[in-house]
């Protein structure tokens, strides 16, 4: 199984000239490449990637006939 190794970070804003925390998550070599100045400011979150098709949310998607709602309609109440 493969691991993803996403770490927060802060870069300096080429603009302004100050530094800004990220509000998401990357790899070290997506960092190097995207960023001229950047440092890693805390613990890296570790993932296990599954091999196979990816699959993305839709929510047009039809839903399968083995799922049962009634249980749910009961919580609803």
């Amino acid at each position: 199984m493969r691991t993803l190794v996403l770490y927060p970070f802060r870069f300096r804003n080429p603009l302004t000239g100050k530094w800004v925390r990220a509000r998401h998550k990357l790899q070290v070599p997506a960092l190097q490449r995207r960023y001229a100045e950047w440092e890693i400011v805390g613990q890296p979150e570790i993932r296990d990637v599954t091999p196979g098709p990816i699959e993305h949310f839709n929510p047009f998607r039809q839903v399968s006939p083995r799922v049962c709602i009634a249980p749910m309609l009961l919580y609803m109440r």
